[in-house]
């Protein structure tokens, strides 16, 4: 009994040493993978520290060649060589892809403001606004293709200052035509210069003076010059690329803008007797595109400063010609060559990619439906829920900052963590697009009440003739026919607009300190 058991305790004590041996040896493997992980990853850092020393004395090295100088003419030095990095142009990059499409979207919020200044339909509106459009489809892809083989900053800076012209160009018709005499007479100045030839005019005089038309379009020569500055537009465009993210910072800044200028009136220098909220009120509309225009030009110019090549890429460029052979060096050279010939293959490699065709042909549906609803949106906001144009502006600014941030953030982290398949992520897209297209058409559920009062009260509208209801008998014997339109709300909580104070019924009127008007 004592030698089996001695002999159990035998054969115990070596399960348990065989146990622990491979416990240790499992250990140790675990050790040796982690040391060796540890190893590699200090030979990268190291490797990488040892690169980042050669590149930089290479660099220090480096000789300053007509490529990699930073500025031109007497613009240069080694203090301008610092700023040559990829860091400074991606800032400039950045701020001045926002500025062009802060442009683009003070003109939307503007549009409300050219087409009650100048009298321009909507119809014609849209036809100016498709001037970049046409020069982009018939120039776009040879000035890209061959701005991109030449100094891409210098170019890039000269695209530019089309845009700038373009800006420039919107603020002609001001220079030109001014204010307007409608616009001049709801100010306190032109009451006091006017107020005593009123006195002092006859009845004859008076009668012989002709209305102002208030359905017939006004001159072409604004139309113009509005279309003519988005061909400017279109010819810049194509010089210059940027990001979504970049794209969607510039809007918002071009929204708030337009806000802030159509705040002010459209003679600054001048008191008016309107507040923003009446209709007849034009803000400073072309004060925003002097601002854009400088801000732009500024940072075209900082954008010309830079090489053709970047010294950090000479650098590695340097590094990867002393791996190659001469054969690889022949082939590059002649792939680099311009020509129309490598033209017409480029593009013809990218018209056979199945893929990013059909992903074009969808994102042209999209700018199709989408591009021109978020044009008109400001003016649609300001048209049908009564509000200024400033206040529209606003609200489309901000709306479109949060909800698109909400979107790229929230799409962001759910494919970072998620990482769904490219099949997933088409479904997604189509998705969202459809419920972007319930959310558009959401808005014919929507309205204003007073909105409905007021069209009730107009009456009827027609090409040769206009009439409207007597709403109350308070104004019958008043004589309205020929008031001027000055539309007003009432404030015995019935909602109704009406067409002046003389057809509510009103007789007197006082300017507040607000500077609203009330008409009693």
């Amino acid at each position: 009994m004592v030698q089996l058991v001695d002999s159990n305790l035998g054969s115990g004590t070596v399960d348990i040493n065989q146990r622990t041996n491979s416990n240790h040896e499992a250990n140790h493997s675990e050790q040796d993978k982690m040391l060796s992980t540890m190893k590699k990853e200090l030979s990268k850092k190291e490797l990488k520290e040892e690169v980042r020393e050669k590149l930089k004395d290479i660099k220090d090295n480096l000789e300053i060649t007509k490529d990699i100088r930073c500025g031109f003419g007497f613009i240069q030095g080694k203090i301008l060589q610092k700023f040559a990095t990829q860091e400074v142009f991606v800032l400039l990059y950045g701020i001045l892809g926002a500025t062009i499409q802060a442009g683009a979207s003070y003109f939307s919020g503007t549009i409300s403001t050219l087409e009650k200044r100048y009298r321009i339909p909507s119809r014609n509106m849209g036809v100016i606004l498709t001037g970049n459009d046409i020069i982009l489809a018939l120039f776009g892809i040879p000035i890209t293709y061959y701005a991109g083989r030449k100094h891409k900053p210098r170019w890039m800076c000269i695209g530019m200052l089309f845009i700038v012209a373009f800006c420039l160009l919107n603020t002609f018709p001001h220079v030109i035509y001014g204010s307007g005499k409608e616009a001049l007479a709801l100010t306190k100045e032109y009451e006091e210069d006017h107020y005593s030839s009123l006195q002092n005019a006859t009845d004859e005089s008076l009668c012989s003076k002709e209305g102002v038309e208030c359905i017939k379009e006004g001159s072409l020569i604004p139309q113009a010059i509005f279309f003519v500055s988005q061909l400017m537009w279109g010819i810049g465009s194509p010089l210059y690329g940027f990001s979504f993210f970049i794209k969607m910072l510039g809007p918002v800044g071009g929204y708030c803008l337009a806000a802030w200028c159509l705040n002010m009136f459209i003679s600054p220098e001048l008191t008016p007797t309107i507040i923003t909220k009446d209709p007849r009120w034009l803000g400073a509309w072309w004060l925003g595109w002097v601002i854009v225009a400088v801000i732009m030009a500024f940072f075209s110019f900082m954008i010309a400063l830079f090489p053709k090549e970047l010294p950090d890429r000479a650098v590695r460029k340097l590094l990867e010609d002393q791996t190659k052979d001469e054969v690889t060096k022949k082939k590059e050279e002649v792939e680099a060559q311009i020509s129309w010939k490598d033209m017409k293959i480029t593009f013809g490699r990218l018209l056979r990619n199945k893929i990013l065709m059909c992903s074009t042909v969808g994102s042209l549906f999209y700018c199709f439906g989408y591009y021109p609803y978020w044009t008109y949106m400001p003016k649609y906001i300001e048209m049908q829920y009564k509000v200024s144009a400033s206040k529209s502006s606003l609200i489309t600014g901000v709306v479109g900052l949060v909800f698109t941030a909400l979107g790229i953030i929230s799409s962001g982290a759910f494919v970072s963590k998620v990482r769904p398949r490219a099949r997933c992520l088409g479904g997604f897209n189509v998705f969202a697009g459809v419920v972007t297209i319930l959310g558009i058409f959401s808005y014919t559920l929507l309205g204003c009440a007073e909105g409905d009062d007021f069209n009730a009260m107009i009456g009827r509208v027609n090409s040769s003739s206009f009439s409207a209801q007597k709403m109350t008998t308070c104004n019958a014997d008043c004589n309205c026919d020929f008031s001027r339109y000055s539309p007003i709300c009432s404030m015995d909580g019935t909602n109704m607009t009406y067409i002046s104070p003389c057809h509510a019924g009103c007789r007197s009127s006082q300017i507040l300190d607000d500077g609203s008007k009330v008409s009693v």
